[in-house]
């Protein structure tokens, strides 16, 4: 996917909407994936239950949810060796 080139991209972040290629990628991959694998600082189960965490990987989370997907690994990203199973 092709983005703009910008040393600051939070300033242009709320007047342009390139970046909202990043959630349609994210439901793509959703939509196509057998298995899943997240990777974030904050474990997907508090995502879940907290509605004002937002993002990327939030956005990705819920829409598995929303999916059907009961199951996923978590990779946290501060210690990637504490992997773990996760159900939904």
């Amino acid at each position: 996917m092709d983005r703009p080139e910008v040393d600051d991209w939070k300033t242009r972040w709320g007047s342009e909407s390139w970046w909202k290629d990043n959630f349609v990628r994210n439901n793509m991959m959703v939509t196509a994936a057998e298995q899943y694998v997240i990777c974030g600082a904050v474990h997907p189960n508090t995502i879940i239950e907290d509605t004002k965490i937002s993002g990327g990987t939030a956005a990705c989370v819920r829409s598995m949810v929303s999916a059907g997907i009961k199951r996923a690994i978590y990779v946290p990203s501060e210690t990637p060796s504490d992997i773990v199973w996760v159900n939904f």
